[in-house]
């Protein structure tokens, strides 16, 4: 579902990671916004979205997404005020293992998109875990 997005930079992770903005999917085969991704997505069985960033400081800097996935269309109700603190705990957790692998083995390399991807596969492989 990711490469999907990745691949054609489009897509709600995509909107979600770039615009610093929840994005909520209620029903994956009426929403109109990606319809090929949504076609798609659909067809794996998923029949709602929520996204929401993991951003850190004032700045809103984007350090990934929390993608959350149903089967049931319309999933997320009351869910999100819960998915959005779940963000904030993941944001904390992401952005402490990349300053432990700046520290550890300097800047990461690419985009931050890549680079998120890349430190916290460099930290899982340390034999400092």
């Amino acid at each position: 579902m990711y490469n999907l997005q990745i691949d054609a930079e489009a897509g709600p992770l995509v909107e979600c990671f770039g615009t610093h903005a929840t994005v909520l999917i209620r029903d994956t085969t009426t929403d109109d916004r990606w319809p090929a991704w949504a076609a798609k997505v659909a067809g794996l069985g998923v029949g709602s979205v929520l996204d929401v960033p993991l951003t850190v400081n004032a700045s809103k800097q984007s350090v990934g997404v929390l993608g959350l996935y149903s089967p049931q269309p319309d999933a997320f109700g009351d869910d999100e005020a819960i998915a959005h603190i779940l963000a904030r705990h993941a944001s904390v957790a992401v952005a402490t293992a990349r300053r432990e692998v700046t520290m550890a083995w300097g800047s990461p390399p690419g985009p931050p998109r890549i680079a998120a991807a890349h430190d916290l596969g460099r930290l899982c492989r340390s034999s400092d875990w």
